[in-house]
């Protein structure tokens, strides 16, 4: 990463790349490197989809509890709102 982030944008990167593992080798970097950084919350989302493999064919299955995740992670990454099971546990008053 060669750019600067505001607290709340590095705690939701790197609750994203805990999760996922997927920082280094994602399109989402490269659009951070260009300081595209409104494309970071879209970018959260395309990481909500799994593999399972349903009468011997392998399927894209989109989970619910990971659309949120990354939900939370734009949430956190755009207003700095750092939730726990859903509940609101604090907010970063970042002014730019």
């Amino acid at each position: 990463m060669r750019v600067p982030l505001a607290e709340q944008e590095y705690d939701a990167l790197t609750d994203f790349e805990f999760n996922t593992g997927a920082l280094a080798s994602s399109s989402l970097l490269t659009n951070l490197n260009d300081k595209i950084y409104a494309s970071v919350p879209y970018k959260f989302m395309q990481y909500v989809y799994t593999y399972q493999t349903v009468n011997g064919k392998r399927v894209k299955v989109l989970l619910d509890n990971l659309v949120t995740r990354r939900a939370e992670e734009g949430e956190l990454w755009v207003f700095g709102i750092y939730r726990v099971n859903g509940a609101v546990i604090g907010q970063l008053h970042y002014v730019p």
